[in-house]
């Protein structure tokens, strides 16, 4: 095919009716949440078990059919199948990938019911694909026993455009509660802000208020410091002059010299009488010593003793 011709084709398929896959990929793709809220309904009505059991496991349809939407099985069926399946787009439109994703579940929904949530996206992605590799007829025949009723699914659209502007509702509801709580918080820190201009100039008043005391406090001990200053010089001016207390120092330091001398000759004295009293002891075992002598030596030591009683 010429590439005029591809581009003709692609332009055909994002805008033109039955397809339309334009919207598919718009920001926000509004025509897949629709077609997946469609496919949820519909698995509800003809598969219930297995919806149930995928309500249960917390697997949301839009989990794993999102990229049969988007891609139309191409990246996720065998090539051979997946030709099969967009020349059947390109003649009947978007009810074809709704059948074949029934009826994909359909012929695997025994399996799906054994597994959790993980298990069955791994199953949906990896063991199903080569299911119909070999056999690619077998999922478009039963492809073809499912019905996708034109009328329901308008009635659907319907249903999913009522919710949507209900949530557009409850969005702009929510964005003005939004506004409003901003409005309310700016009010609320303007307050704060002037009640912490309150509290700022209450501390000032208290700081103020305790330098005022401090200032008392500081004046009253300087009082108290004057006064001891006073009164040291009213008793330096009772002690006695410098020139007395020179004196008494100078008779201190005499009266000191003659304990020394005193001392000295006291110490002089009582080596002298032991000396004597070893000598009279000497004396005493050698009687030829004269009596005078020995007399004398007596009355020496006796008046030694006197005077050291004396002193």
């Amino acid at each position: 095919m010429p590439e005029e011709d591809a581009f003709a084709v692609l332009l055909c398929l994002m805008r033109d009716n039955p397809y339309s896959l334009r919207h598919l990929y718009l920001p926000g793709m509004p025509a897949l949440g629709l077609a997946l809220f469609q496919l949820d309904r519909l698995l509800q009505v003809q598969l219930p078990e297995l919806h149930a059991h995928l309500v249960a496991q917390g697997l949301s349809t839009a989990t794993f059919a999102s990229p049969w939407f988007l891609t139309l099985f191409l990246a996720s069926l065998p090539l051979p199948l997946a030709t099969r399946i967009f020349d059947m787009f390109m003649a009947e439109g978007l009810e074809v990938i709704f059948r074949v994703s029934v009826a994909l579940l359909l012929a695997n929904q025994p399996d799906l019911l054994q597994l959790d949530m993980e298990g069955m996206l791994q199953f949906l992605q990896k063991s199903v694909p080569e299911q119909f590799a070999d056999d690619p007829g077998r999922l478009l025949t039963l492809s073809d026993h499912v019905t996708v009723p034109a009328r329901r699914m308008k009635r659907l659209q319907k249903e999913y455009m009522s919710l949507k502007a209900k949530e557009k509702h409850e969005l702009g509801g929510m964005k003005q509660l939004r506004a409003e709580n901003l409005s309310l918080k700016q009010s609320l820190e303007e307050l704060e802000k002037s009640r912490h201009s309150e509290e700022f100039v209450l501390r000032l008043e208290r700081e103020l208020v305790q330098a005022r005391l401090g200032q008392a406090e500081a004046s009253a001990a300087l009082r108290d410091m004057q006064e001891k200053v006073i009164t040291l010089e009213q008793r330096q001016a009772a002690f006695p002059e410098e020139t007395n207390l020179a004196l008494l120092r100078d008779e201190l330091a005499a009266s000191r010299v003659c304990e020394g001398e005193a001392a000295a000759a006291l110490c002089e004295l009582r080596a002298q009488l032991q000396q004597l009293e070893q000598h009279c002891k000497v004396k005493s075992f050698f009687p030829v010593a004269s009596t005078g002598t020995c007399t004398g030596n007596r009355l020496l030591a006796f008046q030694i003793l006197n005077w050291k009683g004396t002193r």
